[in-house]
């Protein structure tokens, strides 16, 4: 398995589950959904991705 199928993998997995415990509806599969607490979790993800690619800071 490759790691683009690994990844794939892993999304197909997440929608099942967004499915199966009724949190999404069945037609937004493959989109980004509205849900409560969407705006914090885009928060998080935009200072992680400014995170990547920065030296880690160390205590030394």
């Amino acid at each position: 398995m490759t790691i683009d199928q690994a990844k794939q993998a892993v999304r197909d997995m997440v929608w099942r589950r967004l499915l199966n415990a009724g949190v999404v509806p069945p037609d937004v599969h493959g989109t980004i959904p509205i849900f409560d607490g969407a705006n914090v979790s885009h928060g998080r993800t935009v200072s992680t991705r400014a995170d990547i690619g920065r030296p880690r800071r160390t205590n030394q």
